[in-house]
C-alpha cells in the first residue's frame, strides 16, 4: 500500500469526559504515534512503512511475527532496545500520525478516551511519552495509563473498548471480556482489509478514518 503519510501538525486538544458511555483505551505507538518512523531513522536506511511486506518476506516472517521490529531488522531484542534506550529524547521526539486529531475527535463522541501505552524498560520512555502527550494534546490532557502490554487485558470489561495495532493485544482483551478493534497497520490483517477495499491509489489517512468509523458503527 502506498501514500502512507509520515506526520501531523501538533494540536491543542483537551479531553472531555462523556458520561454514561464506554471507556475507549487507545494505544499510542502504531496507532497515533509513528514509532516505526522513529526506529527507521536510527536503525534502517528508509521508512520501513513503505517496504514492510518485502522486508517481512525477506526475513520469512508471518504477518503477526512482523509486529516485532527487532525481527524485521534481523536484530536481537536486547540490541534493538539498547539502541533506542540510549537516546533519551527518542520518545518525546516521535511524530504523530496525520489522522490523530480526526480519530480522537471521532472517538470522544463515542466514549471516554484513555491513552493506553506500554513503555520500554528505560525511565526516559515514560518521561518522553508524557512530554509527547503534553506537546501534542495539551498540558491539561491527563487521560493516560502506562503499563506492560501483558497487563492491558486487566482493563477489559463489558463497557470497555481497546483500539490497538497488535493482534495479540486485541485478542487477549476480547478473551478477557472486553471489546477491541484492530487498528490497520502493515503488520496486521486490518491493513490488508483496507488495502483490498481502497486499492493502491488512495489517500491513506482518509482510508484509515473511514475504516475505523465503520468499525465503530458496526
Amino acid at each position: 500500500m502506498t501514500n502512507i503519510p509520515l506526520e501531523a501538525e501538533p494540536i491543542d486538544y483537551k479531553g472531555t469526559e462523556v458520561k454514561n458511555k464506554k471507556t475507549i483505551y487507545l494505544d499510542m505507538d502504531g496507532v497515533i504515534v509513528n514509532f516505526v518512523k522513529g526506529v527507521s531513522f536510527i536503525l534502517a536506511d528508509n521508512d520501513m512503512h513503505f517496504n514492510w511486506t518485502s522486508m517481512r518476506r525477506g526475513h520469512d516472517l508471518t504477518l503477526e511475527e512482523s509486529y516485532d521490529m527487532a525481527k524485521m531488522l534481523g536484530l536481537t531484542p536486547s540490541y534493538f532496545w539498547k539502541q533506542i534506550d540510549k537516546r533519551p529524547t527518542f520518545w518525546d521526539g516521535l511524530h504523530s500520525y496525520p489522522w490523530m486529531k480526526e480519530l480522537m475527535d471521532m472517538l470522544h463522541k463515542q466514549g471516554n478516551v484513555v491513552l493506553l501505552s506500554s513503555p520500554s524498560m528505560s525511565p526516559d520512555c515514560v518521561r518522553g511519552k508524557t512530554e509527547w502527550i503534553q506537546r501534542e494534546l495539551g498540558n491539561y490532557y491527563r487521560e493516560y495509563i502506562f503499563c506492560p502490554a501483558k497487563h492491558k487485558l486487566k482493563l477489559a470489561g463489558p463497557d470497555t473498548l481497546l483500539i490497538d495495532d497488535s493482534t495479540k493485544n486485541v485478542n487477549d482483551f476480547i478473551n478477557a471480556g472486553g471489546h477491541a478493534l484492530l487498528f490497520p497497520q502493515p503488520w496486521n490483517t486490518a491493513y490488508e482489509l483496507v488495502h483490498e477495499e481502497y486499492g493502491e491509489d488512495h489517500v491513506y489517512t482518509q482510508a484509515v478514518i473511514d475504516y475505523m468509523e465503520r468499525q465503530l458503527d458496526g
